[in-house]
């Protein structure tokens, strides 16, 4: 008699609805976890790991404004840049020995102890963050000729640079930059 209780209650359907919720909870459960072990899906944008603390690289750095903050007043043998005034100054950015952007405006006759701000017309997106990109400056002559003022080599990604939003570019030389910066990972 017990062994007919037995068959007659575990075929109840109250029994398979208690099976099926507990498997339903043990999947729920499983997947869950795993989402939060890769750590990817609980993470900020550029972050993974458990911690969230490895950055993930950028797939492209937008350049949205450069800041030029210091150039020398003079060219190197101590006379201005422009024969009765101040640098018209303009910036260009070079990778690998090519000209990648260049600034469509020239700031005329500015003098040397002021911020300049140049903000990109067409999009300058450095597509290869970890490669070395150049930063220079230029004054531009009436004779259609330009004076280069001076530059600076830069990596636009580093893994440990927890994406800030301004790149200050700063050897304390006769050039100084600072570039605002958008990340975007595809």
């Amino acid at each position: 008699m017990v062994r007919s209780i037995n068959k007659k209650y575990t075929k109840t359907p109250v029994y398979t609805c208690i099976n099926i919720l507990l498997i339903i909870t043990l999947l729920i459960v499983n997947f869950s976890c795993s989402k939060i072990e890769d750590g990817d899906e609980h993470c900020p944008e550029g972050y993974s790991g458990k911690s969230c603390d490895e950055q993930i690289a950028p797939d492209s750095i937008f350049v949205t404004e450069i800041n030029v903050t210091r150039f020398p007043a003079t060219n190197l043998q101590g006379d201005n840049w422009d024969a009765t005034s101040n640098a018209d100054i303009y910036v260009e950015i070079w990778k690998n020995n090519e000209q990648i952007w260049v600034s469509s405006t020239v700031l005329q006759n500015v003098p040397a102890d002021t911020n300049y701000f140049f903000i990109p017309s067409d999009t300058l997106a450095l597509t290869d963050p970890m490669a070395q990109y150049a930063i220079h400056l230029y004054d531009q002559d009436e004779d259609g000729e330009s004076d280069y003022i001076g530059g600076l080599n830069f990596i636009s990604y580093t893994d440990d640079n927890g994406f800030p939003e301004w790149m200050i570019l700063d050897e304390r030389g006769e050039v100084a930059f600072e570039l605002n910066l958008e990340y975007s990972w595809e």
